[in-house]
């Protein structure tokens, strides 16, 4: 994929290091108030981000800690999203390794309390909540 080609520019150099003849370079583009993010490896994108306000934004009922502690590893997204009142996360990150994909999707309640799921290979692998009642 050509990522400057998809997103019209070359974007901004933000870090950059070589390790064991591993080169390593972040890039970041800005449209207003959103930022999207990607980690190069000798060229090739392993990793994206992007934080847009929208991720901020409930999007149904509210998710209660009962619910959450109903996520068990293994689910998958749709799985969890039915535990979750059939609410869609926002896909915070995506990142493809060595042959092991992984997903990070936030659910945010009108109170600013979340439910943060990572998803690798499609099942879940991790779990976090912030102030879910």
């Amino acid at each position: 994929m050509d990522v400057k080609k998809v997103l019209g520019s070359d974007g901004n150099l933000t870090t950059e290091n070589e390790i064991a003849g591993m080169k390593t370079q972040t890039y970041e583009w800005k449209e207003g108030s959103t930022a999207v993010t990607g980690l190069f490896q000798n060229g090739a994108l392993i990793t994206k981000a992007i934080v847009s306000p929208s991720v901020f934004k409930t999007n149904g009922e509210t998710i209660k800690l009962a619910q959450f502690d109903k996520i068990q590893p293994g689910m998958t997204y749709e799985q969890a999203k039915e535990t979750l009142k059939n609410r869609e996360g926002y896909l915070l990150s995506e990142a493809e390794m060595m042959g092991t994909g992984a997903k990070v999707y936030i659910w945010m309640n009108d109170d600013q309390s979340s439910v943060q799921l990572t998803f690798t290979n499609g099942t879940v692998s991790g779990k976090a909540q912030s102030n879910l009642k």
